[in-house]
């Protein structure tokens, strides 16, 4: 006859209990580890202003900026030093932005953009005006010495640039900061007439086109509101001075 002997049944609840033991310390060790790891990323994502509870101006993703294209770096600026002389700029009637961007985007199929810069600005008024080969909406603003030019342009005068790419660059002491959108693209030239010490800086030329890529949510043209086209006009050519 086999003794199994007493203490045979306590040493298998003992060895079990260990276990349970271990396993129960690895979880909770586990669970600790997660939530020390959690607190941190959230106070790194607070300290990068993840957190914010105030909504950013601008909603749209944009990659980072590259250089406009020379060629239409060049184009946009001669249109733009050309307009920035005329004293008057109404070849669309009125100072509504809304109307006018209407109109303009009746013409050239695709939405117009449009802001102001702010006080102290002169709206000089909007033209359809010719950007190297391309009709562009413009709208010109002058301040003293300054000049800003939004232009919406049909986006495939980038060629192969896709929605959200953004571009930046500096040409003949004019600065300028634009976006692809959809089926446009929306660019601020800004200029000093005096000098290049009087021309905004980059980072006021990013907050306009900031601005002028809010503007295009703003609804203000929905397809039950779209009106009639208006009739089409010849664009006004600016050549590039040399």
């Amino acid at each position: 006859m086999i003794d199994g002997g007493a203490g045979g049944p306590g040493e298998g609840t003992t060895s079990l209990r260990e276990h349970w033991d271990r396993w129960h310390g690895v979880v909770y060790s586990g669970i600790a580890a997660g939530v020390m790891l959690l607190a941190v990323w959230l106070l790194v994502y607070a300290a990068m202003g993840g957190l914010d509870p105030r909504p950013n101006f601008v909603t749209y993703p944009l990659r980072p900026a590259s250089e406009v294209p020379v060629f239409l770096a060049g184009a946009m600026v001669g249109t733009h030093a050309n307009c920035a002389k005329l004293p008057d700029h109404h070849a669309v009637p009125g100072d509504d932005l809304v109307a006018i961007r209407r109109r303009l985007q009746s013409q050239l199929g695709f939405p117009v953009g449009g802001m102001r810069p702010g006080d102290g600005w002169v709206f000089k008024g909007a033209a359809l005006c010719k950007v190297g080969h391309h009709p562009a909406a413009h709208l010109l603003s002058a301040r003293g010495p300054q000049a800003v030019s939004i232009f919406s342009l049909p986006a495939r005068a980038t060629y192969q640039a896709s929605s959200g790419s953004s571009y930046q660059s500096e040409l003949n002491g004019c600065v300028m900061s634009g976006v692809v959108e959809g089926n446009g693209l929306y660019c601020v030239v800004a200029s000093g007439l005096g000098s290049a010490k009087d021309c905004p800086t980059i980072h006021q030329v990013n907050d306009f086109r900031d601005a002028l890529l809010a503007s295009l949510s703003d609804g203000f043209c929905t397809p039950d509101s779209d009106p009639a086209p208006a009739p089409a006009a010849t664009p006004t050519v600016h050549p590039v001075s040399h």
